[in-house]
């Protein structure tokens, strides 16, 4: 085990690295210049834009920009936002609690309907009930996450008079209006992540239902509820524990369609607002977050596999 974490985590290194290459990269060919944003449309001289561009770094060749860049992430510096005139880490420390808190509430709102519904669906196989889970499981894939947030503030504002809070509160300082402020945008994005989990788990658990000591355990005469929760369950959720790993990094990125619609102050907004601005240290700094905190989860992921399944260790 020690062997194969070591190995993880050697190949994280050139991984970051590819990674941060390729984010400062992409930065770059975003359309449109931060300078002429800076200095507006109110003919600046070709004087004061090399000026600005001296300041900024960004008349240096590329591969010393990002030379330097990265020797100061390396340093935790992040660089200084364009936008706020804030150091970005100060930024992402207001940000980053927000959405790990909406994260949170769409797993738990994904699990609750993910686990249940595809174990109902899988040993009720073929029956009424399993083909209104898979439909269930259908319209959830089908359906945008932006449509249903504004499907839901349409009609919670007609039907009860319902607006979404427009200032975020803290859940330390106001609970329920911080519970009412999550709850819609965290099953919105849960709904999506539950039908993955639904149609993972429903599979997962037909095939470790059809093995040997399954059906070794039918003919013992245990009772379903034993057969399922003693023997089948913990295995079958080993695809699903997978596929979760994965979806929260796709949930940090639907949230940059769901935060703006419902007023949340989170990492989805803040790179809506600053790839507007183009505040190349603010979107560098988010997007290497971002990859950085999906490598890491992928590494958990591995990781736990691993423990719970030794042959992956030697594989």
């Amino acid at each position: 085990m020690q062997q194969y974490l070591l190995r993880r985590l050697l190949l994280l290194v050139p991984t970051i690295i590819l990674i941060s290459i390729l984010v400062f990269s992409f930065v770059r060919f975003l359309p449109g210049s931060v300078v002429s944003i800076l200095v507006g449309d109110a003919g600046a001289s070709q004087e004061e834009i090399q000026k600005e561009l001296h300041r900024l770094g960004l008349d240096q060749p590329i591969h010393l920009q990002y030379v330097v860049w990265f020797g100061n992430v390396l340093q935790g510096d992040l660089g200084r936002s364009l936008s706020s005139n804030r150091p970005v880490i100060k930024d992402l420390e207001q940000r980053i609690p927000v959405t790990v808190e909406l994260v949170l509430m769409s797993l738990v709102v994904a699990l609750l309907i993910g686990v249940p519904i595809g174990t109902i669906s899988a040993i009720r196989q073929d029956s009424w009930a399993d083909y209104l889970t898979r439909s269930f499981a259908i319209g959830g894939l089908a359906i945008p996450s932006f449509w249903l947030a504004t499907m839901a503030i349409f009609m919670f504002t007609i039907a009860f008079g319902w607006i979404p809070p427009l200032r975020y509160e803290s859940v330390l300082d106001a609970p329920w209006e911080n519970f009412q402020q999550f709850i819609f945008p965290a099953v919105i994005l849960g709904l999506y992540t539950g039908a993955i989990v639904m149609r993972m788990m429903r599979t997962s658990l037909l095939e470790v239902l059809r093995q040997d000591y399954i059906r070794t355990a039918w003919s013992k005469g245990l009772r379903e509820r034993t057969v399922l929760v003693r023997h089948a369950l913990k295995n079958s959720l080993i695809p699903v524990v997978t596929i979760l790993g994965i979806e929260i990094a796709s949930l940090v990125g639907r949230a940059v369609v769901v935060e703006p619609i419902f007023a949340l102050p989170g990492l989805g907004h803040y790179i809506y607002t600053v790839i507007l601005a183009r505040d190349y240290p603010a979107v560098q700094a988010v997007n290497l977050l971002l990859a950085t905190f999906t490598v890491g989860i992928n590494l958990a992921v591995d990781m736990s596999l691993a423990y719970f399944d030794p042959r992956i260790r030697y594989k």
